[in-house]
């Protein structure tokens, strides 16, 4: 089983007003999760991160991959917005260039998850685009590393192609952001990963649909995650496992 998983933060500019420090939380969160047994035990080499690349930084990246997969999860945190015009969202790798989710969809393999923890609003560009800490561990339990590398690649073979995308919020909506607890959900639905007991696998839609009812409390129904997802009746990709 060949699979990475990629993670691009951009929280802006040291000080500047719309500087987010907890995207940098996301990222170490992230990167620890997948390299820990529930996030399917990445090796270190797997698990990219890009903070604030430059579009050319993006493209050999996704280049090198292209073809080469069989699973691929892709993380986004940081800023971004919703153009109507392009209909699509658009990441913004750093403070002068984007890339428009839809142009990342053809190098992803048949079996991929898109995680987009940034706002959504609507916005149509005058431009062209082309404190880390730990996070809490609160397993119980000792996992097996290998067991569960093993069982995360037997669940991906048990699905059927198919791209799941989800996201912090709803278009015209912001994503939260917490200077300690990093973005609103990207903590929720680590959280709920983090929460996971043996023996089991969680898919991403079952981890999204516990975060969206926390991130929907928490917010006061202002941040409204959403989901793209086939409508199937066979499993949904997997986002955590647990194996003694």
């Amino acid at each position: 089983m060949k699979r990475k998983a990629l993670i691009i933060t951009n929280p802006g500019t040291l000080n500047d007003e719309n500087y987010c420090r907890g995207v940098l939380i996301d990222q170490q969160r992230y990167y620890k999760f997948f390299c820990s047994p529930k996030g399917g035990a990445y090796f270190p080499d797997d698990v990219t991160v890009l903070q604030t690349p430059t579009p050319k930084d993006l493209k050999k990246y996704l280049d090198s991959i292209k073809g080469n997969l069989d699973f691929f999860i892709m993380v986004f945190c940081g800023h971004g917005y919703y153009n109507p015009k392009l209909d699509t969202n658009v990441f913004m790798l750093n403070s002068t260039a984007g890339v428009a989710e839809n142009s990342l969809l053809d190098y992803f393999p048949s079996k991929a998850i898109l995680i987009a923890d940034c706002c959504r609003e609507k916005y149509v560009p005058s431009f062209r685009f082309s404190r880390i800490v730990n996070a809490k561990d609160n397993s119980l339990f000792f996992l097996d590393r290998e067991k569960c590398r093993k069982y995360y690649d037997e669940q991906i073979n048990m699905c059927q192609p198919q791209t799941i995308r989800v996201y912090a919020c709803g278009i015209d909506q912001t994503a939260q952001d917490d200077s300690q607890r990093g973005g609103l959900y990207s903590y929720n639905l680590l959280n709920v990963a983090d929460s996971i007991s043996p023996i089991d696998c969680w898919s991403i839609v079952h981890c999204h649909n516990k975060a969206e009812q926390q991130v929907l409390i928490q917010s006061n129904g202002k941040q409204c995650p959403q989901i793209s997802k086939p409508r199937i009746l066979t499993p949904y990709l997997p986002f955590a496992v647990a194996v003694k």
